[in-house]
């Protein structure tokens, strides 16, 4: 039902608000020209997109993408925690000899790893 300033011209063109509401409905039926099912599908697939994006796969981009969370999430860490996870993950060196050197438990050194690790994947958009 029109309101506002559209229902005087509803009421001079003598529409009752039910004659009107359809009138209303009717029209937007007839605008209505929808396509859709499978068709529309393989035609969507079938638009070439003009701008390809590159892999995000390729070695060269994910490292770049690696890099980048890396130097975003550093300064979220004391210096230590940061050692113990580039360390043990990006050097290889075992958790017992990182925390023999450094006076802490392997245990110690494998928690920090996990928080980096975890705050990494969440950067990434691995974990919520």
């Amino acid at each position: 039902m029109t309101s506002g300033p559209m229902r005087p011209f509803a009421a001079g063109c003598g529409l009752s608000p039910a004659a009107e509401s359809s009138t209303i409905i009717a029209a937007s039926r007839e605008d209505n020209d929808s396509k859709g099912g499978s068709t529309a599908l393989a035609g969507l697939h079938a638009i070439v997109d003009p701008i390809p994006l590159d892999d995000p796969t390729e070695p060269d981009h994910a490292a770049s993408l690696m890099h980048r969370a890396l130097e975003q999430i550093r300064d979220d860490f004391v210096e230590t925690t940061w050692d113990f996870c580039w360390r043990a993950t990006v050097l290889g060196h075992p958790t017992d000899l990182i925390a023999n050197e450094n006076g802490v438990t392997p245990a110690a050194v494998r928690q920090a790893k996990s928080r980096v690790l975890r705050r990494l994947r969440k950067q990434l958009g691995d974990v919520s």
